[in-house]
């Protein structure tokens, strides 16, 4: 017979089936259990691929993240000189960071940046949500202040789905 045999028995046809693979000086007889380690390796790999995917970005800002991974964003953020962080009460694994005070009297926009770096234990992470806000970028209104959120998010689709959730209703809130 040519392709595996289903065992009568009630195991997994994985641990005992069998495959014959006809040849000129007889039957070889091949069981699966001989590569079901590299079959179970590679599953693992190919199930590793569905957590380890590239970051989702989302957002109305065209303009670059100033890192490429979360973890970029908590180790190398907090070291600039223009972005201080906020005093403000914030759950486990939560940080807010913001561009200082001279940075954004600076800019000609006034652009402030926001960030909000979320980390374990928090049930978002890891992820960064970064908001910028400015005068100068509405032409038509030019005193107007206008927003733009990206959002980065290594976690699962659905803590990036909630992720986006929450930045599409900060996004709504008025300024």
């Amino acid at each position: 017979m040519l392709g595996p045999e289903l065992p009568k028995r009630g195991r997994a046809w994985l641990d005992c089936a069998e495959v014959r693979l006809p040849a000129t000086s007889g039957d070889f007889r091949m069981t699966l259990a001989v590569y079901r380690g590299a079959f179970c390796l590679l599953c693992l790999a190919l199930s590793g691929l569905t957590h380890a995917v590239a970051p989702v970005r989302g957002g109305d800002d065209s303009q670059p993240l100033e890192y490429a991974n979360v973890a970029a964003f908590v180790e190398q953020l907090p070291k600039r000189k223009d972005v201080e962080r906020l005093p403000l009460p914030t759950p486990p694994g939560m940080s807010l960071l913001q561009t200082s005070k001279e940075s954004v009297e600076t800019d000609p926009d006034y652009t402030a940046t926001t960030w909000v770096l979320f980390t374990a234990p928090h049930a978002l992470a890891p992820s960064v949500v970064r908001m910028r806000t400015a005068i100068g970028w509405d032409r038509e209104h030019p005193f107007r202040r206008t927003r733009k959120i990206t959002t980065l998010c290594e976690g699962s689709a659905a803590t990036c789905d909630a992720l986006a959730a929450q930045a599409k209703r900060l996004a709504a809130a008025p300024l």
